[in-house]
């Protein structure tokens, strides 16, 4: 389950032309996550299963920080967090085996999701002082948290899916015992 899921940090260099920023984004967390409709269809031809979300919203939670790397030196700090409204997109998986276990098992392929909304909120440190440069920040966090988003999501959706399965299987292996 993604909730409260822990994710690892985002770590950047940032080179805009008059300055270059280090950023980074600590104590990544799912704060909240809806989920309005998930639809899996299998593709015997490939031996894959699509798994298609249809309007997700997630919010999220984090640390951040940044470094100007010359002269003045500036850096600030402070938390923050994100609101993504309007996840739609797909996970295709490969399924196969696990010996160890004896149970399928899904393993990832193609990632493809679309994000509606990214609102994303800085406080905390000197944000009023820095404000132009947090404005400038944001935009740019919002490109990190897509591609960070798409891998969170296609990992939650897996790891459910692979725990449906296996208790799937540990169903019929004890109704068939029981007979």
């Amino acid at each position: 389950e993604a909730l409260g899921m822990k994710l690892d940090d985002i770590v950047t260099n940032l080179d805009l032309g008059i300055a270059v920023i280090d950023l980074t984004l600590s104590d990544l967390t799912v704060t909240n996550m809806h989920v309005e409709s998930v639809v899996a269809l299998c593709l015997p031809e490939s031996q894959s299963l699509e798994v298609d979300l249809g309007d997700t919203d997630m919010a999220l939670s984090f640390s951040w920080a940044f470094k100007q790397e010359g002269w003045p030196y500036v850096s600030d700090h402070g938390t923050g967090t994100a609101s993504v409204e309007g996840i739609m997109g797909s996970v295709i998986g490969e399924l196969g085996y696990d010996h160890d276990c004896g149970v399928g098992q899904l393993t990832s392929g193609s990632v493809d999701f679309d994000f509606g909304d990214i609102d994303i909120s800085l406080q905390g440190g000197g944000s009023a002082l820095f404000g132009d440069i947090l404005n400038m920040l944001v935009g740019l966090l919002e490109d990190l948290f897509s591609d960070t988003l798409n891998q969170i999501i296609a990992d939650s959706l897996l790891e459910n899916i692979n725990s449906n399965l296996q208790q799937t299987a540990i169903q019929y292996i004890a109704d068939n015992m029981s007979e």
